[in-house]
Order: structure tokens, then sequence, then C-alpha cells
């Protein structure tokens, strides 16, 4: 799950360079406002999953741990 997200963001993220293992994804600037809407259509699509942002903490999103942790719960939800 890991590869598929570092995956996503190098590819809507501002850095694609970025070591983003442990980065602040936000406050780094490697995801910014566009980049975000990017990874969520990106990870719905990825792991057939739903996602209302305005419904998830916003600390989820701030690094590759927390969005895993975040896709891992969503997936488990939708599993039944």
């Amino acid at each position: 799950m890991r590869e598929t997200i570092v995956r996503i963001l190098r590819t809507v993220g501002t850095e694609p360079d970025a070591d983003l293992e442990g980065l602040d994804l936000v406050g780094s600037g490697v995801l910014d406002s566009l980049g975000f809407i990017e990874l969520v259509n990106a990870l719905e699509d990825a792991y057939g999953i739903e996602i209302q942002p305005t419904q998830i903490d916003p600390k989820a999103w701030r690094s590759v741990e927390s969005i895993e942790a975040l896709v891992a719960r969503l997936v488990e939800a939708q599993a039944g």
C-alpha cells in the first residue's frame, strides 16, 4: 500500500524527487491544494474507496504514514 501511495504522491505532488518518508507533506509544500484533490481521486481509484475529505481530520493528510493508515481504515470499513 505504501508504495502505491508514494507513487501517487510523486505524481501529484510538487516535489517528485523529495524523500517522502516522515516528511510533513503539507508543511513542506509537497502537497498543495490541487495535488490534494488529485491525491484523493487517485486513492479512490486505486483502492475502490470513497473519501469525504471534509469528514477526515486534516492531520491524516500530513505524511505518507498517516495517509496509509487512513486508506487502510477506509478499505477495512468498506469491506465490512
